[in-house]
């Protein structure tokens, strides 16, 4: 009868043993597959989907080198458009459900702020934006973009 005991007491600790052993190779095989974030992730573009696969925000390199962050809306249209224009200087523009342009925020080279509103061909039609000294422009325009009243 000790015998029976000391058999049981053996097979359950070899028994344990061998489990132990089985949950270490499967927590290495875990860890070893684990995925790693990597520091930097380098890409001419990164494109943002929704659960349907529908593009709806990308940031990418512009036509002047520089950064843009758009986004789009149920229709795969560029409704809004944050970048850096040619010079350097920040823009951020509000388009129509055609992605034409009706409205810019920016700051210029010089450092004035500027917002401009635009018509239906692109053309700024309103400007208001500021001089070195801080004293406002505004800015009426023509179909052709120039200005028909503009007071500093």
């Amino acid at each position: 009868m000790n015998r029976d005991w000391t058999t049981k007491a053996l097979l359950a600790f070899i028994g344990s043993g061998l489990w132990a052993l089985a949950l270490m190779h499967g927590s290495r095989q875990v860890n070893a597959q684990a995925p790693t974030t990597p520091d930097v992730i380098k890409a001419h573009k990164f494109l943002l989907t929704n659960d349907k696969g529908a593009a709806m925000a990308e940031l990418k390199i512009n036509k002047f080198g520089m950064p843009s962050f758009s986004m789009f809306d149920a229709h795969n249209v560029s409704r809004e458009e944050m970048t850096l224009l040619s010079e350097g200087t920040p823009g951020l523009f509000l388009s129509d459900d055609q992605s034409v342009p009706k409205a810019a925020i920016m700051v210029f080279k010089d450092g004035a702020p500027g917002i401009a509103l635009y018509d239906s061909q692109s053309v700024i039609r309103v400007g208001l934006s500021t001089e070195k000294d801080g004293k406002p422009i505004l800015s009426l325009n023509d179909d052709a973009g120039n200005p028909i009243y503009r007071k500093p």
